[in-house]
């Protein structure tokens, strides 16, 4: 029973332990909002419908809004799925994908529209195999975006204790081809990465490392820096089972007309399951420039109701 569409192969993310921790959403403060009552739910109807099967999804969250897919296979090769939302608009997406045609091989074309109502289109290959060689999982993949004059090819070689992804972008038409580069080492309570993008204007902010820890039970720490002297800490540490905490203390070198400053950041998140359904969630940015003054921090409280 093929139905729905074709999952890709899953490629393990190279960074994503210190990038969960460390992530600046986590600890925003809304100037305009300290204090927030966000109320959101989900329900969803699946049911079969010409052949295929229609999902129907009405959220909430900052606003009412509906999601709408309907799956269907074609015989029993071609996977096709449409999805869009009530309003027919920038949302809607077609894909029709195949991963039968060419061994280990998944092909997709996916469609949508852009702000001024044109049709992009994305057409992608990927190659996928596990046990491949000395590595676990190989993959490599390609793509053609047509609204941008596109290719973009990425590689991706993984051990249980290593991975390695390089990616290259050109532009028809340009003479550059781009490329970013990223590399995990991962052990039983560490994980350490890097990533090199000579896209970034600012040379220094190139390069970037981080350094994921598992240094008690409950309790990770990460770090990360670049070239210039930009560096995060990040600690979380669950209090009890409902209850944890994360500590983010940062650096970033600031250019100004006295010349290159470096601004110190300090964000707290208290996080707390109040019952499976209620979040409360208190945040802080600490001024570290007036720490005995009470005005200069900033405070949020979220309270969130989730119902399925």
């Amino acid at each position: 029973d093929r139905s729905g569409m074709v999952e890709e192969p899953e490629m393990p993310q190279i960074g994503q332990k210190a990038e969960s921790l460390l992530c600046a959403g986590v600890f925003d403060v809304d100037d305009a909002d300290d204090f927030e009552i966000v109320h959101k739910f989900t329900s969803t109807l699946t049911v079969p419908s010409f052949g295929g099967s229609l999902e129907v999804s009405v959220k909430k969250e900052d606003e009412i809004g509906t999601e709408i897919k309907y799956s269907r296979t074609f015989f029993g090769l071609f996977d096709a799925q449409l999805s869009t939302d009530h309003t027919f608009g920038d949302d809607t997406t077609l894909s029709i994908s195949n991963d039968t045609l060419i061994e280990d091989v998944a092909l997709k074309i996916e469609t949508s529209r852009g702000e001024k109502g044109e049709l992009a289109h994305e057409i992608s290959a990927e190659y996928a195999q596990g046990g491949f060689s000395i590595f676990n999982f190989a993959s490599l993949k390609g793509c053609f975006r047509t609204a941008d004059r596109e290719v973009e090819a990425q590689m991706g070689l993984h051990t249980e204790s290593t991975s390695v992804s390089v990616t290259a972008t050109h532009a028809l038409g340009e003479s550059e081809t781009s490329f970013v580069a990223q590399a995990e080492l991962r052990g039983d309570t560490c994980t350490l990465s890097g990533k090199y993008d000579p896209n970034q204007e600012n040379e220094a902010e190139q390069q970037m490392a981080a350094l994921h820890a598992q240094v008690a039970e409950g309790t990770q720490v990460a770090i990360s820096a670049d070239g210039n002297r930009n560096w995060l800490v990040g600690v979380e540490t669950e209090i009890d089972a409902q209850t944890s905490l994360k500590v983010r203390l940062g650096a970033k070198e600031e250019a100004s007309k006295e010349g290159a400053k470096v601004h110190t950041s300090l964000n707290c998140m208290l996080h707390k399951h109040l019952r499976p359904d209620f979040t409360v969630t208190i945040t802080a940015a600490i001024n570290t420039k007036s720490l005995t003054d009470l005005n200069a921090h900033r405070f949020g409280l979220q309270a969130l109701y989730e119902m399925q």
